[in-house]
């Protein structure tokens, strides 16, 4: 997700602050791998994505990137049970039981 580009995405980082912010670097995702693995059609499977983050500076041309990993366990639902949003909707339903978003160095 990208809260408005700044470096530590914190809660004071929004697109509003990232335009007053002449400083803020602009975000871009470069993807590198994605692996997905013991996927079925129902039964939990998990995605591994590596990608980099480029963050390049509007003033002073610096450049970094930062190389992630996101792991994401999930489950497809067969049916939607009807605590969940209405089944007409969504007839089959994916469950997130687990989202890990690492990072690696800068370069």
């Amino acid at each position: 997700m990208n809260k408005g580009a700044c470096f530590d995405g914190g809660e004071d980082c929004t697109v509003a602050t990232y335009l007053a912010d002449g400083t803020a670097p602009d975000v871009s995702i470069r993807i590198g791998q994605t692996v997905i693995q013991g996927f079925r059609q129902t039964g939990e499977w998990q995605a591994v994505v590596t990608f980099w983050k480029d963050l390049d500076a509007k003033l002073g041309g610096v450049r970094r990137s930062i190389l992630c990993t996101a792991t994401v366990t999930a489950e497809y639902l067969d049916g939607v049970p009807e605590e969940y949003l209405p089944s007409d909707r969504n007839p089959r339903g994916l469950v997130i039981s687990d989202l890990k978003i690492t990072q690696g160095y800068a370069e």
